[in-house]
């Protein structure tokens, strides 16, 4: 009778050490769902011990009893150390509407704010205008820098203006306005302004770039970009994107730096994907310093796929240009210096990025 209750209550210890440990790790989800299926296994199969010792009255299995639970304990818990941590956003990703065959590709407009201040407004100048078209079948993306000063028509106007005025007139306006510059659908956007790119620098650790050009920063004298690979945190980037007076290409060279600078930031992801899994961490930090109408679940699909991935990303660029003049706009009493668009180089443009959406 003794034997029994000493199993009975090594029973009920394994059963409550199993049910509080599986709570701990739930809540705190530290592990991946095969590593913690594998670890609820074993607590299972641990738990068949106790109830057949329970029909076998004998100290010395109950002391094996004891030795197996703590050793299957250390085990699991010091074997299956945290890999990742994961979030909501992970757990859920295979309730996501959509699925691999119904992903498609798309067009985000990455418009970039003039504005100084912290919080990203509908209605202001847009100073960065950068189409990327990413086609998640083929692992391939193109960047498609726009000039600030790119002479335009406005949607659904006789009027013609500055791209980056444009952006006054909101997200919508300008959007429709290069749809129907190259003949493209445009499917999202996401606007910034300096203090959002700074921050998502700086949470990545920074980025590695090869510079081209060795240059001292115009607003900053103190900070000098050397040629060759370097490394740059949040506030050098900023620097580094905003900088044309020091090149004779000028806005030009400045475009190709933004390029530069995203095609950077995809690499890093890439390289170390845990970044992916702070996704929603990451957003909420940003907050008020971004605002976009990219869905959540084309974001959950996204990671899901480059969490599940090997291939490399193949990221194209391509720069318009045009020629300068001076012309009247819609937003300003006087002329101003604008580019007219080569058209030539417009519609060669819309075809490629057509091509790579229905590829």
């Amino acid at each position: 009778m003794k034997d029994k209750i000493i199993e009975v209550i090594l029973m009920l210890i394994n059963i409550t050490a199993f049910t509080l440990f599986f709570l701990f790790l739930k809540s705190i989800n530290i592990f991946p769902p095969k590593y913690l299926y594998l670890m609820i296994l074993i607590y299972f199969l641990s738990l068949l011990i106790p109830i057949v010792i329970y029909f076998i009255p004998n100290n010395i299995i109950s002391k094996i009893n004891i030795l197996l639970l703590t050793t299957i304990f250390l085990i699991t818990t010091i074997s299956y150390k945290p890999v990742y941590k994961t979030n909501n956003l992970i757990e859920n990703k295979f309730k996501s509407v959509t699925t691999y065959q119904e992903l498609k590709p798309f067009n985000i407009l990455i418009s970039g704010s003039d504005s100084r201040i912290n919080n990203i407004e509908q209605n202001t100048r847009s100073d960065v205008n950068i189409i990327v078209t990413v086609n998640p079948n083929n692992h391939k993306i193109i960047l498609t820098s726009i000039p600030r000063d790119y002479y335009i028509p406005i949607h659904n106007t006789k009027y013609q203006e500055k791209l980056t005025n444009i952006g006054v007139l909101g997200l919508d306006t300008l959007s429709k306005s290069l749809e129907d510059l190259l003949n493209i659908k445009i499917d999202y956007y996401i606007k910034a302004g300096f203090k959002g790119v700074e921050s998502l620098i700086d949470i990545l650790g920074g980025i590695d770039i090869n510079n081209e050009i060795p240059f001292s920063s115009y607003i900053s004298k103190d900070v000098y970009f050397s040629k060759g690979l370097i490394h740059l945190n949040g506030y050098e980037t900023i620097l580094y994107a905003r900088e044309r007076k020091s090149f004779p290409e000028g806005d030009l060279r400045r475009i190709k730096n933004h390029q530069v600078i995203i095609k950077s930031l995809i690499n890093k992801i890439y390289k170390d994907k845990t970044y992916l899994l702070k996704y929603n961490e990451i957003m909420k930090y940003l907050n008020d310093t971004y605002i976009t109408d990219i869905p959540l679940d084309l974001m959950k699909d996204l990671i899901r796929r480059e969490l599940d991935s090997l291939e490399e990303w193949q990221i194209d660029t391509i720069t318009l240009t045009g020629e300068g003049t001076k012309r009247n706009t819609y937003l300003s009493k006087y002329k101003q210096y604008v580019m007219l668009p080569e058209l030539k180089e417009i519609e060669k443009t819309s075809t490629i990025i057509n091509n790579l959406i229905i590829e």
